[in-house]
Parts: structure tokens; sequence; C-alpha cells
């Protein structure tokens, strides 16, 4: 038996994890990969829309106005900022990914020392 369906499911969050009525979580290794791969997703999507390219064409329409002053510095604020969310993304989506690989060693590790200790109990029985 899997454990989700081991516990009684009362919520569930975006990263995987179950919360079960006795207060137990329960995370589900897919869960974190599917996770992580939508936000590797998003991550890829924000670059495409990053505006910072098409700002140039203000400060050629508004030539010497203040606004036309500032298009650098938007720019760069701009470019910083859809650079480092799709950066930070891609490094969460990696730390999901590592954390449901671990998850998943974490419960075959477990897996193993419970069959080991069924085997001996039932040798002594």
């Amino acid at each position: 038996m899997s454990e989700a369906a081991a516990h009684p499911i009362s919520g569930r969050d975006i990263l995987g994890a179950y919360m079960s009525s006795d207060s137990d979580i329960v995370v589900i290794p897919r869960d974190l990969r599917r996770s992580a791969s939508n936000m590797e997703s998003a991550a890829n999507d924000v670059t495409k829309a990053d505006p910072s390219s098409h700002i140039k064409t203000i400060s050629s329409a508004m030539r010497g106005s203040a606004s036309a002053r500032q298009v650098g510095e938007l720019e760069y604020k701009l470019q910083w900022r859809f650079e480092n969310w799709s950066k930070n993304a891609r490094t969460y989506s990696e730390a999901l990914v590592n954390a449901a690989r671990e998850y998943k060693a974490s419960d075959h590790d477990a897996e193993a020392v419970g069959r080991k200790s069924e085997q001996q109990v039932n040798s002594v029985g």
C-alpha cells in the first residue's frame, strides 16, 4: 500500500506534500517532480516575456523627455528582475528534483530496513 493510500488526506499543498488528519506529512516524490517541471516551464515563459529589449524604443519615441533619460535604468532593472526570477525559479526547480530523489531513496532504505526486521522477527517465531 502506498503512503498516500495509507494516510487519510485532508489537504494538499502545491509541492506534493499531503497533511493527513493525524498531522503526519506524506511527501509524494512524483508530485515534487511535477512541481519542479512546472517551475522550469514558468522560468522559460518568464525568460521569453522579458520586455527589456523593447524599452529602447521609448527613448527614440520620446527624445529629450525625462522619461527617455530613464530608459537605461528601466531597461537594466527589468532585465535584472526577469533574469533573476528565472534563475531563482530554476534553482528552486532543481531543489524540488533533489528533494524528490532524496525522499525516494529514504523510502527505499526504510523499506529495506523494514523487510530485514520482518525477516528477523519471522525467523525467531
